[in-house]
């Protein structure tokens, strides 16, 4: 029943504990005690116990009772989604968005707000914060429920979570964390935003898979690495940055400093571009979403374009690190329709046979929603262990 989980395993029965159970819990509930002890071999009577503590502590909570296989009903365990909260916050171009999960990762809150172009650290972040301020009101929050908070940004982030570099928001040395920590008093992480796009997508479409990559397609383009179920983030915490490939050396300069990288061929901006060539009224990428269906004969060789674009860099992506899929998401995918078929026969061509044969390809399914979503999921790996120590004592989290 349960997968990704050491079942049987000696070592994982002699380490279990609360926090293995409320993992589970979180994964596999609702879920009665029996198939607990049942899947993981582990007694009943221990299973009994770690969800009593878990229980006196509101982490979780008895549901409705399941099926009677000849005596009582069981009754069902599941994570309580009002422990605690999480704030998941994305920088982007052109705005700042934000999200706010229960302790099951669903969404209770949601805000937006504008950048406006040439607005630094020193005049966004403040806003931010009184954004997410008037969410945690609406949604009756408080600060001390907050299980902390994950910011994602377009750019190079250090191993010390500053935001180094982020060429297209013409942003250096910045330090996002400070703000949300001073406002909030709860711990803050900084995460590149295709890396938690990766995070995102394994957690909520491909559980199954420990090797993937995720390329955001937006104003920019950037790449989240997971290797064995890890996010790769190199010595630097700089890599992934494919964007910055440069595959047309005599192309257009990039923001990065560079000429002819990835990003001024595939990107959101490029297609923007492109379009406005044919369609020069074009008042955004909204605007050509909304016509791209009625002025399709017009628009198709535009998305040949980037698509093949998409493909070549597609291709360098796999035969350098060979995932077992390659999703691409960020807001190019709602081009997906148009885009696909250049797309995959540009990759076709300049992926290696060993690894065109056994990559998948895949348009994301969430939108624009993968980066926060993977924020919420990273912010929950970290801090709910330290939550349940911090309530149940430190035998509650010795996690193998």
């Amino acid at each position: 029943m349960f997968k990704r989980v050491p079942v049987g395993n000696s070592g994982f029965i002699r380490d279990m504990n609360a926090w293995s159970i409320f993992r589970l819990i979180d994964q596999y509930g609702p879920i009665s005690r029996k198939d607990l002890a049942a899947n993981t071999r582990y007694s009943a009577a221990t299973i009994t116990n770690h969800v009593k503590s878990l229980l006196d502590a509101g982490f979780v909570l008895e549901t409705s009772k399941g099926d009677s296989t000849g005596g009582r009903k069981p009754v069902h365990i599941a994570v309580n989604p009002r422990k605690a909260y999480i704030l998941g916050v994305e920088l982007e171009v052109g705005q700042v968005r934000l999200l706010l999960f229960n302790l099951c990762r669903t969404v209770v809150g949601s805000r937006s707000l504008p950048i406006q172009p040439g607005q630094g650290p020193a005049q966004v972040l403040p806003r931010a914060v009184a954004a997410a301020k008037d969410m945690l009101a609406a949604a009756g929050v408080s600060r001390e429920q907050l299980l902390g908070i994950g910011i994602g940004a377009p750019g190079q982030i250090s191993q010390e979570g500053v935001l180094t570099f982020a060429p297209n928001l013409g942003w250096k040395r910045a330090v996002l964390a400070e703000p949300f920590a001073a406002a909030f008093g709860c711990p803050v992480l900084v995460e590149n935003e295709a890396k938690a796009g990766a995070i995102g997508e394994r957690e909520w479409q491909y559980p199954q898979l420990d090797n993937l990559a995720y390329v955001s397609v937006k104003e920019g383009i950037g790449c989240g690495i997971l290797l064995a179920g890890h996010l790769y983030r190199g010595t630097s915490g700089s890599a992934g940055e494919f964007g910055h490939v440069p595959l047309k050396p005599d192309g257009r300069s990039c923001h990065c400093g560079g000429r002819g990288c990835w990003e001024t061929l595939a990107s959101e901006t490029a297609l923007l571009r492109k379009a406005r060539r044919v369609q020069p009224d074009l008042t955004g990428v909204d605007a050509l979403a909304a016509i791209a269906p009625l002025e399709l004969a017009k628009l198709q060789p535009v998305f040949e374009d980037v698509g093949h674009w998409l493909g070549i860099g597609a291709a360098v992506i796999v035969n350098a690190i060979a995932p077992e899929l390659l999703v691409i998401g960020g807001s190019m995918a709602r081009f997906a329709p148009w885009i696909f078929p250049a797309l995959a026969e540009a990759f076709a061509s300049q992926a290696l046979p060993a690894v065109r044969e056994t990559v998948q390809l895949e348009f994301s399914q969430m939108g624009d929603q993968a980066t926060l979503h993977g924020l919420g999921a990273l912010v929950f790996t970290e801090h709910a262990p330290v939550l349940l120590t911090r309530e149940l004592g430190e035998d509650a989290v010795a996690v193998t």
